[in-house]
C-alpha cells in the first residue's frame, strides 16, 4: 500500500500506546510510525504537540531526535487502553452472524469467524524444533516490533498446523487483521519481511514452488498436522 493510502494521521491516545509497550528506553518518530498506519512525516508534528503538553520528553540519542513517555504520558496511555478494552469487550458480547456477508453465511468452510473462534499458534504446545525455529527468526523491526512478529508468525504457524495446507491468500485474509505486527496491509512487509521467510524456516513447513503465489498451498508435512486436517 502507498503511504498516500494511509490515514492522514492517528490519535494520541496511539501514540502514547506505542511507547507504553515498547521495551526500547527510547523511540525516534519513524519507529513510532511503523507501528501504526501512518508515516514519520506525518507523525512528526503530533509527537511535537504531545512534547508541549508533557505527555512526552526527549533527550539526546546518537540515532536522533527520540522521545520517552512521562509520567503523565503513561497514565494516559494507560487510560486509553482500559477503555479500549472496554469497548472491545462490549462488541464482542454483541457479535452475532448478521455480521458475516450473506453469501458467506451458507458455506461455513467460507465465513471468517472460524480464526476467532478457533486459537492459532499460542494456543499449541509446539515441538522443540518448531519453538526454536520461530523464537530464532529475527524479522525487522525494533524490539518490540520483533516481539510482535514473532507472535504473527507462531499464530501463522498455527493456522497453518490445524488445516494441513493454507494458501497465501488465506494467510492474509485470515490471520493478518488479527496479527497486523505493526503493518497496515500484508502487502507492506507482513508476507514478504515475516510469515513467508518465517515459515520457511520452520522444520515442517514445506513452501509450495512460488512461494509468493496468492493459491500457492503451504503444507505441513509430518506428524504435525492438527485435527482439521486439509481443507
Amino acid at each position: 500500500m502507498a503511504d498516500a493510502d494511509r490515514e492522514p494521521n492517528v490519535s494520541d491516545e496511539e501514540i502514547l500506546a506505542v511507547f507504553a509497550r515498547t521495551d526500547d528506553s527510547a523511540l525516534l518518530p519513524e519507529e513510532v510510525a511503523d507501528e501504526l498506519p501512518i508515516t514519520a512525516d506525518r507523525i512528526g508534528d503530533q509527537v511535537d504537540d504531545l512534547y508541549e503538553r508533557g505527555l512526552l520528553d526527549t533527550g539526546d540519542d546518537p540515532r536522533g531526535e527520540a522521545y520517552t513517555l512521562t509520567e503523565a504520558g503513561a497514565s494516559q496511555a494507560a487510560d486509553a487502553e482500559s477503555s479500549v478494552e472496554t469497548d472491545v469487550e462490549a462488541q464482542a458480547s454483541t457479535t452475532s452472524s448478521d455480521a458475516v456477508p450473506p453469501a458467506m453465511q451458507n458455506d461455513p468452510s467460507e465465513t471468517p469467524q472460524a480464526p476467532s473462534q478457533e486459537p492459532l499458534g499460542d494456543a499449541y504446545d509446539l515441538a522443540g524444533d518448531v519453538a526454536d525455529a520461530i523464537d530464532a527468526f529475527e524479522p525487522p523491526g525494533s524490539q518490540e516490533q520483533k516481539r510482535r512478529r514473532r507472535e504473527a508468525l507462531r499464530a501463522a504457524y498455527g493456522y497453518l498446523r490445524r488445516r494441513g495446507r493454507v494458501s497465501r491468500e488465506a494467510f492474509e485474509r485470515d490471520v493478518f487483521p488479527e496479527h497486523t505486527a505493526g503493518y497496515g496491509s500484508p502487502e507492506e512487509g507482513w508476507w514478504e519481511s515475516v510469515v513467508r521467510p518465517g515459515l520457511s524456516g520452520v522444520p515442517d513447513v514445506e513452501a509450495p514452488d512460488d512461494p509468493d503465489a496468492s493459491d500457492g498451498e503451504w503444507r505441513v508435512v509430518g506428524d504435525a498436522v492438527g485435527e482439521r486436517g486439509p481443507e
